[in-house]
């Protein structure tokens, strides 16, 4: 039983130097490396500070080209939509001409033709008429046209033969024309849907840079403040530390005092 007391109370006092020499340890290299560690602690936030101030004209500079972007497509969204009504004018410009030349250009062609052909009947008594009273001689009357009247409005007719066709030739291509001018402008408002689909990603990009400006703005404030209440901090825990290590020696001398008093006891006995 004796055997047993002692050797606890050396155990225990073998601790308690140990652990003093520990916590003494401990707080020589608490002291030694509070300076290192402050100026690591500082390097470490010059380098946050590099960083984030890269990282904000990273952002100013993505931002300023997001809005470039985003005024130069607003000025293209407007100017293709300016080209859509143009061709969408133009188209309906088209479709009346198609119109005009189907309908009443040919009506009217075909109109002045069959007057012209009636014309022409009566054109021919005319001309026999003439050529006869040209023929008494004491009236004086002369009549030799280079071309009879009824000749000229023969060939008046035949030359109108063939403009009901042409008329309905550019009549079919103003109407093509009208539906190409109709894919292109269908093509054009496309264009101006994907312009604006974009300019809303290029909005919604320009919000995440901002939140992040934001986000970097205040982390740079935080790294400020602590960068200036970085000496009060160290000095803060150092003596912190210096209080608890020693605390621990405190507490180990009395483990050892303890101890040592069990083992005089037990020696004196």
């Amino acid at each position: 039983m004796r055997f047993l007391r002692r050797f606890s109370a050396i155990f225990i006092i073998l601790l308690s130097i140990i652990g003093i020499i520990f916590s003494l340890f401990s707080l020589y290299m608490v002291w030694r490396m509070r300076e290192p560690v402050q100026n690591g602690v500082t390097s470490i936030l010059n380098l946050t500070d590099g960083l984030l101030s890269t990282a904000e004209d990273g952002l100013t500079v993505v931002d300023k080209t997001l809005k470039t972007a985003s005024t130069s497509l607003a000025k293209l969204e407007t100017t293709t939509g300016t080209i859509a009504q143009s061709i969408e004018d133009t188209g309906k410009l088209a479709s009346n001409f198609a119109g005009l030349f189907k309908n009443d250009l040919t009506d009217t062609i075909l109109n002045t033709r069959l007057s012209v052909i009636a014309a022409k009947s009566s054109a021919k008594v005319i001309d026999t008429l003439l050529y006869g009273l040209s023929n008494i001689p004491f009236l004086g009357i002369v009549y030799e046209p280079p071309v009879p009247l009824n000749t000229a409005l023969n060939d008046i007719a035949g030359s109108m033969d063939g403009l009901p066709d042409s008329l309905d030739e550019i009549s079919t291509n103003l109407d093509s024309s009208q539906n190409s001018l109709t894919t292109l402008k269908d093509q054009v408002d496309g264009m101006t849907v994907s312009l604006n689909e974009i300019q809303t990603s290029l909005t919604e990009a320009r919000s995440v840079v901002s939140d992040s400006q934001k986000k970097v703005d205040e982390l740079q404030t935080w790294a400020t403040r602590f960068r200036k209440n970085l000496p009060l901090i160290m000095w803060s825990g150092t003596i912190f530390l210096t209080l608890l290590l020693l605390s621990l020696a405190m507490a180990q001398l009395g483990s050892l005092a303890q101890a040592y008093d069990v083992l005089r006891g037990k020696t004196f006995h």
